[in-house]
């Protein structure tokens, strides 16, 4: 592998292999992979879930082989330095990570806390901090949520403030993981401005693994592909050309269906809801149905009320003002596992989701605790192992041991095999790569043709114009449009 003085990263023959778990035996992460990269490169890193993506991320700074079990074989060489032999705090003075889950990187109480935390960490002066704080917030148009605290930010805030404690500390090389995944179209646009800017004012080395990529592609010096944690493509992209990997079906309509009843199973009337200790009203007089046979996406910025306004459809929170009717019976005096037979939500954050010791304990958790017996909850169990290809991973395997696309798969099958009459899910294709989203979508028009009612927030807008028969937009707690789908315009990315 020829290198050059302008070379920051080199990676040869790299391999990992994580140790068994319950149920599972060692796997093979990471095999002989070798690249390098240039000082100044944008380099999209892809494949499908579980390729091997986020592993190779953890390895470019150190985490793996510090502070992750397993075998790793090979090199791994950061401005000249091997990481085997530089501790991660002594790395991450030049490299820095955002973490898919921005909720695993975060640990102060408000936003002006957490991203001066790495910089007191590295021993910088107040001046110094002073300036870089303020100059990330400024970057990453976060200046407005500088006081608020970090439980009251919606997941894409969240993430936003996680990129912006990580340039802060200034790093020569920035390693993102799905970085696109939890932010709405204007605030993954900007994200991209910035790091093209960073890489013209700074010379920023820039790693990116992202299923979403008709944004970074244009930015993007090179692409990186694995598969089976195998290197399979390492190309030069330009401008004009874009990015030269599409999956096959990623361009694949979903078909689209009329509401076929009008008596709504969710009625949803003047709600009005503020989290504690905040000064904005998270919804602000809220008036919806949601229909039986019917697909409803939410859509909307950072903040805007999506994931809120899913909460209250099974009572985990409930309205200050104005009310929630489920299959005509409102939800004020019900109790959460009375809601929970009719309503099944999906949370964002499958890390969070997942508690127990296998695949198909885990899957199976929600009908077991509803009474359903151990016959249907194995028949629910396998078709939703089935439907969402989880089938090519042994049932005893333990959740946490697998990729976040398919720990994400597996919450949303523990949520599916609920077989409740309603199906709510936040951001579901977060991780998913474009045939698994495509599947999804599939999956999830079939549940509204056969009557299910189905409400989808997301920032995915291919993947919601794909399966939606309606849409509706929210805007600081507010429906600003409501607008019934002519037809799907694009397929899953």
């Amino acid at each position: 592998m020829a290198t050059s003085e302008s070379t920051v990263i080199e990676v040869h023959n790299l391999g990992f292999v994580y140790p068994s778990s319950p149920g599972r035996e060692p796997v093979r992460a990471l095999d002989a992979i070798t690249f390098s990269v240039e000082r100044g490169q944008i380099v999209l890193l892809l494949g499908p879930s579980g390729s091997g993506k986020s592993t190779l991320c953890r390895a470019l700074t150190g985490l793996v082989p510090h502070t992750t079990p397993g075998v790793m074989e090979g090199s791994v060489r950061i401005a000249g330095s091997d990481t085997r032999e530089r501790p991660v705090n002594a790395s991450a003075r030049v490299i820095g990570m955002v973490f898919q889950d921005p909720d695993s990187q975060l640990f102060s109480t408000t936003v002006e806390d957490e991203v001066v935390f790495g910089l007191e960490q590295l021993g910088a002066d107040e001046e110094i901090m002073d300036a870089a704080v303020a100059d990330a917030i400024r970057l990453l148009k976060i200046d407005h949520l500088r006081h608020s605290t970090i439980d009251a930010l919606s997941w894409g805030e969240r993430q936003r403030v996680a990129i912006a404690a990580t340039l802060a500390t200034a790093p020569s090389v920035l390693v993102l993981d799905e970085p696109l995944s939890g932010l709405d179209a204007e605030s993954a646009s900007a994200l991209v401005g910035t790091l093209s800017a960073l890489r013209a004012g700074f010379n920023l080395t820039v790693i990116v693994s992202e299923h979403r990529t008709e944004l970074l592609a244009p930015v993007a010096d090179r692409e990186v592909v694995l598969e089976e944690g195998r290197l399979v493509a390492d190309r030069v992209l330009s401008a004009r050309q874009g990015s030269a990997v599409r999956h096959p079906g990623c361009r694949a309509s979903l078909p689209y269906r009329q509401r076929p009843g009008s008596c709504p199973s969710v009625e949803i009337r003047g709600v009005c809801f503020r989290y504690p200790g905040q000064s904005r009203s998270a919804l602000d007089g809220v008036n919806l149905d949601l229909y039986p046979g019917e697909v409803t996406v939410l859509i909307g910025a950072n903040g805007s009320g999506k994931s809120t306004l899913l909460r209250m459809l099974n009572g985990i929170i409930r309205p200050e003002r104005g009310t929630v009717a489920v299959r005509g019976r409102p939800i004020a005096r019900r109790p959460v596992a009375d809601i929970a037979r009719e309503v099944g939500v999906l949370f964002q954050g499958a890390d969070y989701l997942l508690f127990s010791e296998s695949i198909a304990d885990e899957i199976s958790f929600g009908p077991r605790n509803l009474g359903v017996s151990g016959e249907e909850c194995a028949r629910r169990t396998a078709d939703v192992v089935r439907s969402l290809g989880l089938d090519g991973i042994p049932p005893g395997s333990s959740p946490l041991s697998l990729s976040i696309g398919e720990r994400q798969r597996v919450a949303i099958g523990s949520v599916l095999a609920m077989e409740t009459p309603v199906v709510a899910l936040d951001e579901p294709t977060l991780g998913l790569d474009s045939e698994r989203k495509l599947r999804l979508g599939a999956l999830l028009r079939g549940l509204a043709d056969r009557g299910r009612t189905v409400v989808v927030a997301t920032h995915d807008r291919p993947f919601g114009d794909a399966c939606a028969d309606r849409t509706v937009t929210l805007h600081g707690g507010r429906i600003v449009t409501d607008e019934r789908n002519p037809g799907p315009g694009f397929g899953c990315r």
